[in-house]
């Protein structure tokens, strides 16, 4: 799923790709997503129904480019020591993590 606007081989990563950083050793409590290799913020998530973002400094919700019905799209979720991904409705307002391919 290119990321046109970030320029040429930028992309929003896969699920398997997300399986692969958590099999390879990346856990941990919530004060260390942010110091590992991927720097990953805990924006939390936008929840629909209650307008609001929730779960900011204790959850981690990243968009993959694995699509599902029309108005949804799976979601890799961290939580201090734990993961897992699953189908969430687009409103829902994720954050994004992009991988730049090697040439």
């Amino acid at each position: 799923f290119p990321v046109t606007i970030l320029g040429v081989g930028w992309r929003i990563p896969l699920t398997h790709e997300w399986n692969k950083t958590v099999s390879n050793g990346f856990m941990g409590l919530n004060n260390v997503y942010f110091s590992s290799v991927l720097r990953l913020h805990l924006g939390g998530y936008f929840q629909l129904w209650q307008g609001e973002i929730m779960g900011r400094g204790t959850h981690a919700f990243y968009w993959t480019a694995n699509q599902a019905p029309p108005d949804r799209a799976f979601v890799q979720a961290f939580e201090n020591n734990y993961q897992q991904i699953f189908t969430a409705y687009k409103a829902w307002a994720s954050s994004v993590r992009c991988l730049k391919d090697r040439s």
